[in-house]
């Protein structure tokens, strides 16, 4: 769903200059927190939602969301339960 709202975001940016920095801003941010979100997951496959939000600043709603982008885009595999499970990223 994210990377929906990134392409439309991105099409708005093109065709439209009022508000062009906060689209941008929009789009690099989400972009950002998922080289973030990955980046974690590489150092540590067994973080959990709570803790990757606490360490980048940003709801763990936020995080669970930018996971559940991820893993629909095949970016990241979630092996095991999600109490002792880990993530992988592909």
């Amino acid at each position: 769903m994210l990377s929906v709202i990134r392409d439309a975001l991105k099409e708005v940016s093109v065709n439209q200059s009022t508000h062009s920095d906060v689209v941008t801003n929009v789009v690099t941010n989400v972009v950002t927190n998922e080289d973030k979100i990955l980046s974690l997951l590489r150092e540590n496959g067994h973080i959990t939602a709570k803790d990757a939000a606490r360490l980048l600043g940003i709801s763990t709603r936020q995080v669970q969301r930018l996971l559940t982008d991820l893993k629909k885009r095949k970016e990241i595999i979630r092996h095991g339960a999600s109490k002792n499970g880990y993530w992988e990223v592909v």
